[in-house]
């Protein structure tokens, strides 16, 4: 069963220990993550299948990071005490596995460290886990990435994952990290665009009008002017959610170093 899913951004600067005084500029942020850490300790997931941008990338295949640990740090950002470890399950791959082969979507399985059997877990995944942890650590992780397939094909993904969630006795959280356009403003790291505020805007009223096709459709014009790197995750989310009855609820949206920081929850209800 579904028992929590939730739209999180993933910039290492948002966590204290990265962005020390900084991190007042993200105050709507991390107040909304915060809030999100207790709807999760509530729905006390056994499993989360988490989609970040930053895992590996194929062209052709989905990967799933699958080791006996998965684990990691913020060392690359001056912050190696934040530091995360868990373990995988094998069971939810395999079935994962199946219905991705009945949707005729190709995945490979990967580990980091093939002699320690564990897959590194890169800040994608641990910027995210580091404020749900907060809150609830009594989970086992499943790390998924993305590929170059269409949005509607990334869909499809979910679907089969939604199907075995669905099907599932335990309870399942599906948390999409990404961040939405990276050129809001002059200076931005990506650069600037006007387009950037604009897939923002559109997306987020996508979003709470539920328009998933409108989402899947998007003009490729405008997603790659924005400079995004969250909608593929979120295509996969949208395609879990079909198997449920699903309502968007934004906690908060700001951007204030160019980079568009969504954080949305959804109530579930299993049917």
């Amino acid at each position: 069963m579904l028992s929590f899913a939730a739209i999180m951004p993933h910039p290492p600067i948002i966590v204290p220990e990265v962005g020390g005084n900084e991190v007042k500029k993200t105050e709507k942020t991390i107040n909304a993550l915060l809030k999100l850490g207790l709807v999760f300790r509530e729905a006390m997931p056994e499993i989360v299948f988490l989609i970040s941008p930053h895992a590996l990338i194929l062209h052709d295949r989905i990967a799933l990071g699958f080791g006996k640990k998965l684990k990691g740090n913020l060392a690359m950002f001056s912050a190696p005490g934040v530091e995360l470890e868990f373990n995988n399950s094998k069971l939810f791959f395999e079935q994962i596995e199946k219905r991705a082969f009945e949707y005729r979507v190709p995945l490979e399985f990967y580990q980091s460290n093939q002699k320690e059997a564990e897959v590194e877990l890169d800040h994608g995944a641990l910027v995210p886990l580091y404020y749900l942890t907060k809150a609830y650590t009594k989970f086992d992780l499943a790390l998924s990435s993305f590929s170059d397939f269409s949005l509607a094909k990334h869909f499809e993904y979910g679907r089969a994952v939604g199907e075995v969630v669905k099907a599932s006795s335990r309870r399942i959280g599906v948390v999409a990290s990404g961040d939405l356009s990276h050129r809001l403003i002059p200076g931005a790291p990506a650069g600037y665009s006007p387009q950037g505020k604009r897939f923002d805007e559109k997306l987020i009223k996508l979003l709470e009008e539920k328009d998933t096709q409108g989402i899947l459709n998007l003009d490729s014009n405008l997603v790659s002017e924005a400079g995004e790197c969250g909608l593929r995750s979120i295509a996969i989310l949208l395609g879990v959610l079909s198997h449920f009855n699903w309502e968007p609820e934004i906690l908060s949206y700001e951007g204030p170093w160019g980079v568009g920081y969504l954080v949305m929850k959804f109530l579930i209800s299993n049917f």
